[in-house]
């Protein structure tokens, strides 16, 4: 071991004599500093939202912002109703009181599309009427009969109000992007091109997750109210699934938390059999994770969809630091030192290479910081400096913590399970070293062998897919999609220089013929996935056919711009607002709504291109054309995983190289120890494209993670191994001091890690399941490989063997 180490251990020995020299004080200070950190955490905000992946100077979310902020939220809570006798009198009567029920007592709502305020456009003689579609049939003026034609007759509203088949309908909410306490879009009645929001006196604050939550359960008290046999609600769209994610998570968190305290307390229980061993690596990670959740708003973040992994993760991976200590603080003790000698030796022995273990998991997860998601950036950032935490908890509590505790020694005996296990590890170290050549072979075997697993792997993002085949929100969509033809939309902004640019005859018709192309497109399987458009082109449509006697044959776009900019006149005098959801005061703005079914962003990548290619075929120079909506968001997010996952696995490897480098100070060994770390890895991810396992948002972290926990056994292994083996040069007996003294520690922590891992078999939400089972399977085959690949590797590499 070279001077610079030893100094290094000198270091870590001389602060166990400060620290158990002044345990109270030491133990003082770490709470004090643990109660500051708490005291952030009731200013802890939470965003589950699909926005709240990426970060805020993305372009793709400034561009659906600045869309949100002309147009207002273009997700939609979409509630189905289900009858087979949809155009009968009890039904049409329920559906009007429905409505109107939800108007009066749903906070936050902008607007709610449904039959019962539907346009209705008449022409007369000199005048365009503009009416509710239900407002003869409320009166009593219109039987069910009739209106039921005119609905059915009527291009707007199949697919998007009613189903084709006449048994089904919907009616879309739309939140406000405000709270209700501020200013927003719909108060602002008389400077509608203003900003939003943007008065000094009252900025506009967006409305918050406990108002969404609040919108959304008075929603389901008014459906509970008027549901029946024959009047069956369906809840659906986006901020529903939203809701349901934040409910799995908040629900999986805790249970998740407190299944891994357990389970990590059973196995220290196991390892070290004393209350002592128990109590104090549970304390300084519960004490860690406190402060690592306080740590959120100091940095003004909110809390995403990652954060669910964050607890049990921490809890897990911070036991392994307190653990590697005292073991060897425990051999110590048990042999004979006094107890505050016992954990200074154990500090000494095992404090440099818990320090390095702590900084290359962080280093790890801080790769996490280049990806273009923010979820995962945060959760690399948090969970990086909650690792940090833990270290200096461990280094600080620890040996002050036993300095303190009432610990009694134990007698070593032939039959304790610790000697079995250590002939175990060593038994394997030595067959390793004997046999190099077999354990490389099928090691190289295995590695094509997966190489050809992950060129199979599929990118993905689609939330409904976390959710169990059963869960309602899930089903609902499902069935709005297979009777509506979608129940998510992509928004097209077609964007003129000029004022009134939008009222020019020529540019409509493209509008209009570039909507038919979007209506007949299909989707790489051959599907034709849009179920319906929506723009201010069906719009003058339909007032040039009422104006024109309600004929058929004049449902089109005036030829005469002068005639054109007559019956839009018509239509705004009418009292009708429905062009503000289409387009600009000033005209140079059109807006066209694709409505599609959920289904996997990647199902779209390819879609949403042709698109784009044919809008820039269809319009030319002429305008600006841009895509929008959640739809795009979702898309993005693709090409984000794919970025994140390229940048962060390529900077991890990088640094983690760097430091092994640095650590066992030679670039050629740094380089061989990155063998047995980068091995299980590409095993875990060639077994996932076997089994069709996507790589979504969470599964990414697999890798990056893993990279920074397989390393930390290596770093255990390698630093003591060339410890022992600068003493006598002799391979396999310095394999077996190294797995006889740390070898344990490194078995019970990789149990520890994989039982921590795969606790979140037990989630709610599937992606949190497959991230748990294979960052677990990764973490397995990373001892394996520690204990039998890294003995072969050093075996050929050096000379001498036994």
């Amino acid at each position: 071991m070279n001077s610079f180490s030893r100094k290094l251990e000198g270091g870590f020995q001389r602060w166990g004599a400060i620290a158990t020299g002044n345990p109270i004080k030491t133990i003082l200070a770490i709470l004090v500093f643990t109660l500051l950190l708490a005291s952030n955490l009731k200013q802890v905000q939470l965003d589950m939202s699909t926005e709240g992946l990426f970060r805020s100077d993305d372009p793709q979310l400034i561009e659906y912002e600045a869309f949100q902020d002309q147009f207002g939220r273009d997700e939609r809570i979409v509630l189905a109703v289900l009858s087979p006798k949809l155009f009968t009198e009890p039904f049409l009567e329920k559906l009007v009181n429905f409505h109107q029920a939800l108007e009066e007592r749903v906070p936050n709502l902008v607007n709610i599309d449904s039959l019962v305020n539907a346009r209705s456009t008449v022409g007369t003689e000199d005048a365009l009427l503009v009416t509710d579609l239900m407002e003869a049939f409320i009166e009593g003026n219109e039987s069910p009969e009739s209106l039921k034609k005119r609905i059915m007759s009527n291009r707007q509203y199949k697919n998007r109000l009613v189903s084709e088949d006449g048994q089904f309908v919907t009616l879309l909410l739309q939140m406000s992007n405000f709270s209700s306490g501020d200013s927003t879009e719909e108060e602002d009645e008389f400077s509608e091109d203003m900003e939003i929001g943007s008065s000094e006196d009252t900025p506009a604050v967006p409305l918050s997750d406990n108002e969404q939550i609040e919108l959304l359960n008075v929603v389901r008290e008014v459906v509970k109210e008027f549901e029946g046999p024959k009047f069956v609600v369906h809840l659906a769209g986006s901020p529903v699934v939203t809701d349901m994610i934040r409910k799995s998570m908040k629900k999986d968190m805790i249970k998740l938390t407190a299944i891994a305290v357990v389970i990590i307390g059973i196995l220290l229980a196991i390892l070290f059999r004393r209350a002592s061993g128990v109590f104090i690596p549970i304390t300084i990670v519960l004490l860690s994770l406190v402060g690592t959740l306080a740590l959120y708003p100091t940095t003004s973040s909110v809390v995403t969809t990652t954060v669910i992994i964050l607890p049990s993760f921490l809890l897990a991976t911070g036991v392994a630091a307190a653990v590697h200590i005292l073991s060897i603080f425990y051999q110590s003790y048990d042999g004979g030192m006094k107890k505050n000698e016992a954990v200074i030796h154990a500090l000494a022995h095992s404090g440099l290479p818990v320090f390095m273990t702590s900084i290359t998991t962080a280093v790890g997860l801080w790769s996490f910081l280049t990806a273009e998601l923010r979820s995962i950036a945060d959760l690399g950032l948090f969970a990086g400096l909650g690792i940090l935490l833990i270290l200096v908890n461990t280094l600080v509590l620890l040996p002050a913590m036993v300095s303190l505790s009432p610990i009694r020694t134990r007698k070593p005996s032939s039959n304790d399970q610790g000697f079995f296990l250590d002939r175990s590890l060593v038994n394997t170290g030595d067959y390793a070293v004997t046999h190099p050549w077999k354990i490389l072979s099928v090691t190289m075997l295995l590695l094509v062998i997966s190489f050809v697993g992950i060129s199979k792997l599929v990118v993905s993002h689609n939330q409904l897919s976390w959710f169990p085949e059963k869960e309602p929100v899930k089903v609902a969509t499902e069935l709005i999609d297979e009777k509506m033809k979608g129940s998510v939309s992509m928004e097209i902004l077609v964007k003129a220089k000029k004022d009134n640019a939008i009222k020019d005859s020529e540019l409509l018709k493209k509008i209009g013929s570039f909507q038919e192309f979007l209506k007949q497109l299909k989707a790489d399987d051959g599907s034709i996935p849009v179920g319906t458009t929506l723009s201010i082109v069906d719009i003058i449509k339909e007032i040039h056919q009422a104006l024109n006697e309600n004929d058929e044959a004049f449902y089109d776009i005036p030829d005469d711009n002068i005639l054109l900019a007559q019956e839009i006149l018509l239509f705004e005098n009418s009292g009708s607002e429905d062009l503000e959801e289409v387009t600009n005061s000033a005209f140079t703005l059109a807006r066209i709504t694709v409505k599609v079914p959920w289904k996997d962003a990647s199902f779209y990548v390819n879609f949403v291109k042709k698109i784009q290619n044919e809008a820039e075929s269809t319009f030319g120079n002429e305008v600006e054309v841009t895509t929008t909506g959640l739809l795009l968001l979702f898309t993005t997010a693709i090409s984000a995983i794919i970025q994140s996952m390229i940048s962060s696995y390529l900077l991890a490897g990088i640094l983690i190289t760097i430091m092994m480098i640095l650590l066992l100070t030679g670039i050629k060994k740094g380089l061989i120890s990155m063998i047995p770390n980068l091995t299980p890895i590409i095993l875990a991810m060639g077994i996932m494209g076997w089994f069709e396992i996507k790589m979504d948002m969470f599964t990414l972290l697999i890798g990056s993670i893993a990279i920074g926990l397989a390393v930390d056994d290596t770093i255990h292994f390698m630093h003591k191994f060339y410890d022992y083996y600068s003493q006598k040069a002799d391979v396999k007996e310095a394999v077996r001091k190294t797995l006889s003294t740390t070898g344990r520690a490194m078995l019970f922590t990789s149990i520890a890690l994989v039982s921590g891992f795969w606790i979140f078999l037990t989630a709610t939400l599937s992606n949190v399941y497959y991230f748990g089972l294979f960052t677990g399977v990764t973490v397995f085959l990373a001892f394996l490989s520690d204990i039998l690949l890294s003995p072969a590797l050093m075996s050929v590499i050096h000379s001498k063997r036994q």
